[in-house]
Parts: C-alpha cells; structure tokens; sequence
C-alpha cells in the first residue's frame, strides 16, 4: 500500500511541478509579446497574434517548455523511486 501511495504522490507531485513552470513559460511569453488591447479572441485574430511572434521568443520558450517536461520527470522520478 505504501509503493501505490508513494507513486500517486509521485505523480501528483510531477504533474504540479510540470504545470507551475509550464504557467511560468506561459507568463513569460505574454510579457514579451502580450495580447492587443482590441483582442477579442476569435480565430482569425488568435492566429494573427501568433503569426507576429518574434521568433526569439519561440526560440527561448522551447527550451524552457523542454525544461519544464524534464523537471517534472524528474521530481516524480525523485519522490517515486
């Protein structure tokens, strides 16, 4: 009962790891190149604000998704043996 417990923590604990940095990345990348004041979240103007982005941004939030997958691989590794 114990190893199911650990590895639910385990689990729970990866996916929350995961999530908080993945938020993170996200924050980021709405600083760097936030939403017009007129957005008004349809399609077309969703895919127009992704066509603008600078490409350094896509550049740095890659790895830093990659970063986050690996982060949270490795705190559920940690707790769950």
């Amino acid at each position: 009962m114990k190893t199911v417990l650990r590895t639910f923590a385990a689990i729970v604990a990866g996916l929350l790891v995961l999530f908080l940095l993945v938020v993170a990345v996200e924050l980021f990348s709405a600083v760097v190149h936030p939403f017009p004041a007129d957005f008004g979240g349809t399609t077309e103007e969703m895919c127009r604000h992704v066509e603008r982005y600078p490409q350094w941004v896509l550049a740095a939030v890659i790895p830093l998704w990659a970063f986050a997958a690996f982060a949270g691989a490795w705190a559920a590794r940690r707790i769950g043996n």
